[in-house]
């Protein structure tokens, strides 16, 4: 990923979508490609190959999002069509996102568990991180997985913690293994 060059075609799109009073349109159609991007090996492979000609690239993206972008996003794949910068657009609909919640003071959190969060410990999750960054509106994003066993990871920003079963598990593996000496 280069991202001064996903910053640089991302800010004047969120520029002009502001301007405009798109916004929020624009900020729904780069979260659109950017889940097609994760979900979609093909389309990633689409975009990032050399021989395919970028026009036709645009055609058949135009013809994957029919009706789902706006027009500003459709002129915006155009520009990205004559600079032949598809390979890019993954990273840029990202970019244009961050830029967006960095705007509008969102703060997404991830919490990784073994198990559903009940909705007091999701409230008192959202509380706990939102006293920490009182200026931001946090937005919890959860995720189930097993092999946690329990506790939790916590991921914001580009800080993460660990206080998951599974990793104070690994930990004392590591000091086993070590015979003890750790």
């Amino acid at each position: 990923m280069n991202a001064r060059v996903a910053i640089r075609y991302a800010k004047p799109l969120f520029q002009l979508a502001e301007a405009k009073n798109i916004l929020d349109d624009c900020k729904n159609d780069m979260e659109l490609i950017a889940q097609t991007c994760k979900i979609s090996f093909e389309f990633r492979r689409l975009l990032k190959n050399p021989i395919i000609n970028p026009f036709k690239k645009k055609q058949i993206i135009e013809n994957v999002f029919k009706g789902k972008l706006n027009s500003l996003t459709l002129s915006f794949l155009s520009l990205i069509a004559k600079k032949n910068r598809f390979h890019e657009l993954e990273d840029i609909s990202k970019s244009f996102v961050e830029i967006y919640k960095n705007r509008k003071g969102i703060l997404t959190v991830e919490v990784i568990t073994a198990l559903a969060l009940s909705n007091s410990l999701r409230n008192k999750i959202i509380s706990i991180i939102e006293k920490a960054f009182p200026s931001k509106k946090v937005v919890l994003s959860e995720k189930i997985d097993v092999s946690v066993i329990g506790g939790f990871i916590l991921k914001i920003d580009d800080r993460m913690i660990d206080a998951s079963i599974k990793s104070k598990l690994q930990k004392l593996n590591a000091v086993f293994a070590d015979g003890g000496n750790g």
